[in-house]
Order: structure tokens, then sequence, then C-alpha cells
């Protein structure tokens, strides 16, 4: 990638992570405000301080539950960006195989089920591995992965999203396994890296914007609910 087409990639990410926080944010705190104004005429007309301050509550929520989704979202944006651009599923894929098939081969005096078939993957894989023997080192990488490491926060959180990516591997890799198995055929490790290598990616992008999609809709399910949980408290106070 030259560096004009950095500098391009570049400002589209920035534009795009600006555009996600401010939608969020305006949406947000435009659905408060139409709250607040709802419940300001519920409230009763005698009672000033009550409505404005039930009116101020919801607005306030409001833009804070706003920025807190933005935030969330220009995360996700930038994760998704990263994954796409860098191919991060795809990576990592390669490495938990790579010290998969490199742990057996050093650690089993019988390596794999003898096969006559080619590999069509990377040198040095073994073509074929029993289920049980698959399922140990596939365990035995995604646990090193997962183990805590004491370090600055800027590697904390890349070791961390490290390990979310490990642990969707590992279960990927892991139906993929007893699929295989219960077809009656050993494990084919070239060609199931070969399919998680053109799949994880996707999956990895398509899970981001599905937990985004469920936090935006919890929000916009939760403002209207602590609106009228505010109204139906200051009504039932004000009425005794």
């Amino acid at each position: 990638m030259s560096i004009e087409d950095l500098s391009t990639d570049l400002k589209e990410y920035l534009l795009r992570t600006v555009r996600t926080f401010f939608w969020s944010l305006t949406s947000v705190f435009f659905l408060g405000v139409i709250l607040a104004w709802v419940a300001f005429a519920w409230m009763p007309a005698a009672e000033p301080i009550y409505r404005w301050g039930t009116a101020i509550v919801i607005v306030v929520q409001a833009a804070v539950l706003g920025v807190v989704l933005g935030g969330k979202r220009v995360i996700a944006t930038g994760l998704t960006h990263w994954i796409e651009r860098a191919e991060l599923g795809k990576s990592t894929v390669r490495m938990v195989f790579s010290r998969m098939t490199s742990a057996e081969m050093k650690a089993s005096p019988e390596p794999a089920i003898a096969s006559g078939e080619a590999s069509d993957g990377p040198p040095g894989l073994l073509e074929r591995l029993p289920l049980a023997l698959a399922e140990t080192r596939l365990k035995q990488v995604a646990e090193r992965f997962m183990l805590p490491t004491d370090s600055r926060l800027g590697q904390r959180i890349g070791r961390r999203t490290l390990q979310k990516i490990v642990a969707v591997v590992f279960k990927m890799s892991l139906a993929r396994f007893r699929r295989d198995a219960a077809d009656g055929h050993a494990i084919n490790i070239a060609k199931v890296q070969k399919d998680l290598e053109a799949q994880i990616d996707a999956v990895l992008v398509q899970n981001l914007r599905a937990k985004t999609r469920l936090l935006t809709l919890a929000i916009v399910a939760a403002l209207p609910l602590e609106a009228l949980l505010l109204v139906w408290i200051g009504r039932a106070y004000l009425s005794k």
C-alpha cells in the first residue's frame, strides 16, 4: 500500500468514526428530548419543579447514553476496519494452527494417522489427525493465549482483542473437527485451516455488528422505560 493510499484510507476511517459518533449521540439525544417533552406534558402543571426536574434528568441521561453508544460504535467501527484491512482473523487462524501442529510434531511420537493424500496447505502442516488429538492440541494452544499478562495498558488491550479472536477461532475449529469426525474422517488440518481463513474475518465482523445492534436496541428500549418510570414515580408522589 502506497503512502497516498494509506493517507486516503486513514481519512476515510476518521470520517467514518466521526459520523458514527455524531449520529449515535444526536439520535439518542433527540430521542431523549422527545421523551423529556412527553414527560413534561404528563407531569402535573401545578408542580413545575418536578416537571422541569424530570425533563432535565431524562435529557442528561440521554446525552450520557448517547456518548456511551457513540464510543462503543466507534470502537466497533475501528475493529471492523482493522479486521477487514489487516485480515486479522485470517492471521490469527494461521498462528493458531501453526502453533497447534508445531506442538503436535514436537510432543507426539506418533504425529498423525497415515495418509497418502497431498496437503494443499502450508509446508509442515500435518495432513491428518484423529479427533481426540486435534481437540487436545487446539485446547492447549487456546489456553496459552488466555494466560494473563502483566504489560502496559495498550498491550493488554491488544492481548484482550487477540484472546477474543482466538476464542472464536477455537469455537469454529472445534465445531469443524467434530463435524468432520462425525462423517468418519480424520481431521485434515490443512483443509480446515484453509476453510477457516476464508470465513473468519466475515464472521468476526458479523459478530461485532450484531453486538453493536444489540447495544443500540437496549439503549433505545431503556430510555422510554426509564422516562415512563420517572413519570409514574413523580405522579404517584405528587398525588399523595
